[in-house]
């Protein structure tokens, strides 16, 4: 056991002493390009990515959430990403625009981002079970209109689509936010579902307060003709 200890100290006394000695040396470029260019081969390889996955599985990181929203963190941010270089910012607004525009990637980003219903969503949903309304839940990526993934879709082969809309992100006169893209606004929202024959029912997030109403509201929407 003694012995166990003392070989790990050992080991960390040379680690230790390696970076005293490497304190303020820079690589070369040349070496940086070396590294660089294993690090890519590594990072690429479905052997290390695997492992990543792995490693990761089943991890909830709540605490790197707080630390993401804390204000000085967003700010040290904003000040990295106004001090690059304008090529380099044109180019990831580039990669970023081509790969919105794929479906597949939007699929991809959804399902990590929504990969299960918040609590407004699950009351819906519970609503939607106890009274067998025929709405299923999609909002984790599954179905898109124009990078558009909708909360519920009629289950019955009707082209109906129910939103649950909060009105910090989809009001524009009641939200704290500066703009709100008309894409993401209620009737922004009915005009692209409208394009691919669908209607849509908006239900507020204040209107949860009272489920009796929504439900009618839902009832009334699903007994609506086509036309």
């Amino acid at each position: 056991m003694v012995r166990h200890i003392g070989c790990k100290d050992k080991s960390i006394n040379a680690f230790s002493n390696r970076s005293k000695a490497h304190k303020g040396r820079k690589h070369t470029p040349e070496t940086k390009k070396k590294i660089s260019e294993k690090a890519k081969i590594l990072f690429n390889t479905e052997e290390y990515k695997q492992k990543q996955r792995i490693a990761h599985l089943g991890k909830k990181r709540p605490d790197l959430a707080k630390y993401n929203q804390r204000p000085e963190v967003r700010k040290k941010r904003s000040i990295d990403w106004n001090n690059r270089s304008q090529e380099l910012k044109d180019r990831l607004k580039r990669i970023w625009n081509r790969n919105i525009k794929d479906s597949e990637f939007n699929k991809k980003r959804l399902r990590a981002l929504l990969k299960n219903p918040n609590k407004p969503e699950k009351k819906l949903i519970e609503l939607f079970n106890t009274h067998n309304l025929p709405y299923k839940y999609v909002g984790n990526g599954q179905i898109l209109f124009e990078q558009k993934n909708p909360d519920f879709i009629n289950s019955n082969g009707q082209k109906k689509i129910i939103e649950l809309f909060g009105v910090v992100f989809h009001d524009p006169k009641r939200t704290f936010k500066k703009n709100i893209n008309y894409s993401q606004t209620e009737h922004g929202t009915k005009a692209i579902y409208s394009k691919y024959g669908f209607k849509t029912l908006i239900i507020w997030d204040y209107e949860l307060k009272n489920l009796h109403k929504v439900l009618d509201k839902i009832r009334k929407f699903d007994d609506e003709s086509m036309e």
